[in-house]
């Protein structure tokens, strides 16, 4: 395709300390085959080799825009920040973090795909978790989906699954909104994608297109997996978008049933002697929403488990687990 008639696409990538994975990284972005791509990294204060190692990539065939924090950015903040700072030609743009990488054709496979429906305002892909297939769990003979549908299907017992930082989102969606990534849940890329969706189609190629590196030192096994916080997240999700993807009727037996699987997992973590400070986080967060489970509730989720056993009602089956 001809360069100047591509859209133009961004791929932004806040960086923080990333030396150990960077290079693998910032090669995966040079090697893209779209024609029209600049890659934009915000340097968030790094205190390691980070911006040696960028200092690499001047005058590259993908150019290379780098954006230096003075000072160091909360997660979220630094985010904003980056959307902030694309170019304003952009089309598209897709997130790349420090330690993440994605196969050559990645950006080209994922643009053909969203300019086919101009409704189409995310696009995702398979995804791979520390080289091991993770499957996404959506319809294999479907890769447009309207963007409530979507909803339903990453939301319900049965999830598919959105990888937030591997998506594809046409600039459009963010034109409209000073912070497209909001405090409203600790996993903020996942809920702002969701919130998309309400006026936007899914589109989702199915072939493996990233590598989603999990490890020590990253945000979620820090945070997320710390806390099991995306346990609290879906019931806010459920909340904020459900009626509108599964109709308040239903939404309100998903919530039920989302909500004994949420309380049994608590009670078997406290059970299990899991951390403290898991169940004080879950307990807070919980009675933040009027929503803290009880003596009674547990028993129920206790009793709903019991019933799962013994096949008189469907498990959860995916995640959150």
């Amino acid at each position: 395709m001809d360069s100047q008639k591509a859209p133009s696409v961004a791929v932004v990538s806040p960086v923080y300390n990333g030396e150990e994975y960077l290079v693998e990284m910032m090669d995966s972005v040079q090697a893209q085959t779209w024609p029209n791509l600049v890659h934009l990294v915000v340097e968030n204060a790094s205190t390691d080799g980070t911006a040696a190692i960028l200092e690499r990539y001047t005058n590259c065939r993908v150019p290379v825009v780098i954006v230096r924090n003075k000072e160091l950015l909360p997660q979220r903040e630094n985010w904003n920040h980056a959307l902030r700072s694309l170019p304003k030609s952009t089309d598209w743009f897709r997130l790349l973090c420090a330690d993440d990488t994605m196969t050559p054709d990645a950006v080209e496979k994922m643009v053909t795909l969203g300019e086919s429906d101009r409704r189409i305002g995310v696009v995702g892909s398979d995804h791979l978790v520390n080289n091991r297939r993770q499957p996404g769990y959506w319809p294999a003979d479907r890769s447009v989906f309207e963007g409530k549908e979507a909803i339903a299907l990453s939301l319900g017992p049965q999830t598919a699954i959105i990888k937030a930082p591997h998506v594809l989102v046409r600039s459009e969606v963010i034109k409209s909104t000073e912070a497209f990534y909001t405090d409203h849940a600790i996993a903020f890329d996942t809920d702002a994608i969701l919130r998309t969706l309400l006026d936007w189609k899914w589109g989702y190629v199915h072939e493996y297109l990233a590598m989603f590196r999990e490890h020590e030192t990253t945000v979620t096994s820090t945070q997320v997996q710390a806390k099991n916080s995306i346990l609290n997240d879906w019931l806010k999700f459920l909340m904020a978008y459900g009626d509108a993807a599964f109709g308040a009727d239903a939404n309100a037996k998903t919530k039920k049933r989302y909500q004994r699987h949420y309380f049994w997992r608590l009670l078997r973590a406290r059970l299990h002697d899991a951390p403290s400070e898991q169940w004080r986080f879950h307990m807070t967060a919980l009675a933040e929403m009027g929503m803290r489970p009880g003596a009674m509730e547990f028993v129920d989720a206790a009793f709903d488990r019991l019933l799962i056993k013994l096949k008189a009602r469907p498990n959860w089956l995916r995640y959150p687990w």
